[in-house]
């Protein structure tokens, strides 16, 4: 009775392992290695690097991360911005400074960041498009487009959607003013306040920055 068992199972365990599940090849076999990430692009890597290294820009300078520089002696104020970009030209007809590629433009405690900027040597005056932001110390002001008065103080933001944000705060909206020297922001046009807890929507707002007030 025990040698008819014995082939029963002797048969099904031969029949389990030729209609078994196929082996899985080695991780080498099919050209994978999981305990090494893949590394950058070059170019993401060679442009990271290039950033990482390139001098900062002095105040009243343009430096290009392509070995170019400029002055500003025309810029109008005391305060003349530091500048810089990957590629950089001078328009005589206009007299405006073409900027391309991780575009920043700092004076004092501010400082803009955009894929694409004109900066007007005699007007002070900034044109950005792509991805914009204002840091003026804490909060940070986005945008997808922005014109902004360095003699005036005052910075206009554009896009489907434009946004302040601090630490505890955010304020979204369809268009955006700032004025770093009265510390007021304007929003206008489907107008979202979150602050900690609570939500607020409006058409129009204005927020103190000084007095952290909303009006």
């Amino acid at each position: 009775m025990l040698k008819p068992c014995m082939k029963i199972l002797t048969g099904a365990l031969l029949a389990l392992c030729l209609v078994g599940s196929p082996a899985i090849p080695p991780v080498s076999d099919i050209g994978l290695s999981p305990l090494k990430p893949e590394p950058l692009p070059l170019a993401e890597a060679a442009a990271a690097t290039n950033e990482a290294n390139a001098p900062a820009p002095l105040a009243g300078q343009i430096l290009g991360r392509d070995g170019t520089m400029s002055l500003l002696d025309e810029f109008p104020g005391e305060v003349k911005p530091a500048v810089s970009a990957d590629t950089t030209s001078f328009d005589e007809e206009s007299g405006r400074y073409i900027l391309s590629g991780n575009v920043r433009i700092m004076w004092k405690q501010h400082l803009i960041t955009t894929d694409e900027a004109k900066l007007s040597a005699r007007t002070g005056e900034i044109w950005t498009q792509g991805r914009t932001s204002l840091r003026d110390g804490e909060p940070v002001f986005y945008g997808d487009a922005l014109y902004a008065s360095l003699t005036g103080h005052q910075a206009w933001f554009f896009g489907q959607r434009c946004r302040m944000s601090r630490p505890g705060l955010t304020v979204a909206s369809d268009a955006l003013s700032y004025n770093w020297e009265t510390k007021i922001a304007v929003f206008d046009g489907h107008v979202l306040l979150i602050q900690k807890d609570k939500q607020r929507a409006s058409d129009h707002l204005v927020y103190d920055l000084t007095t952290n007030q909303a009006e």
